[in-house]
């Protein structure tokens, strides 16, 4: 229009030309606007999902942590912190629920009691940390010869108790002299000394005391530790079942 001399025309096609093109811009600059608000989003959920991420990696670690604790806590309420096997509160939980559910079920059950021959002359010859190197072996021994399912605890000092689920008094009385010669033939080291202990054990089932008055458990603890009385006077080193004969007046 301009060459044709037609500057009216020319002019109104050169602002209809500049109008198309700032809307064509604008519309560009609001693509763009809204393209870095996408990115600028898209980041922003990316950043606020890595911390997502890591407050609940932290809060798993934290429960975690806790769930070790109160694992640990629980562990340690059970268990005798010298031997690691049940301390004696635990134990008679335990043998407790054993027990019950023996009677119901017509379950064979046993008890040993194990005492340490001589524990006080170990301790006056090699001192307390020889004497408790000592119960540590005797313990990690027991935890090696008897079943997953049996319960051992420490009763006291230097006495051990076992319960034996599904175990007559004849086939207790064989684990027992089991132990008694793994522990004989045992020779434990401690500092400069090779140490030698023996242990004296009394046997009793359930089925001694399937019409028993007042607490199975009390009365199966008390015949036990009337047969460990009488392997100790008996020269000690020995197995002793419970029977009959065995009366506190001739103990």
């Amino acid at each position: 229009y301009k060459q044709m001399g037609e500057y009216a025309k020319a002019l109104e096609h050169y602002e209809q030309f500049h109008l198309i093109k700032e809307v064509v811009f604008n519309a560009q600059s609001d693509l763009r606007i809204k393209n870095l608000q996408v990115i600028q989003q898209v980041e922003r959920a990316k950043r606020e999902n890595e911390l997502l991420q890591q407050k609940s990696a932290e809060l798993e670690k934290e429960i975690e942590e806790r769930k070790k604790a109160q694992e640990r806590t629980e562990f340690l309420a059970r268990t005798d912190a010298l031997t690691g096997v049940y301390n004696r509160g635990h134990f008679i939980t335990a043998a407790q629920h054993f027990i019950s559910e023996a009677l119901q079920q017509q379950f064979s059950l046993s008890f040993i009691l194990i005492d340490v021959d001589y524990f006080k002359r170990v301790n006056d010859t090699v001192g307390h940390l020889g004497g408790d190197r000592v119960l540590i072996n005797i313990a990690e021994a027991l935890v090696r010869i008897l079943r997953a399912r049996d319960l051992i605890g420490r009763y006291g000092g230097e006495e051990f108790v076992i319960l034996l689920p599904d175990t007559n008094q004849d086939t207790a009385v064989q684990v027992a002299e089991r132990l008694r010669e793994t522990i004989d033939t045992m020779e434990i080291l401690h500092a400069q000394n090779r140490l030698h202990v023996t242990i004296s054990l009394g046997v009793t089932s359930l089925e001694n005391n399937t019409e028993a008055k007042g607490s199975i458990l009390e009365t199966l603890l008390q015949q036990a530790d009337r047969a460990l009385y009488a392997a100790k006077h008996q020269g000690r080193n020995k197995v002793i079942p419970y029977t009959n004969d065995l009366q506190e007046n001739t103990i």
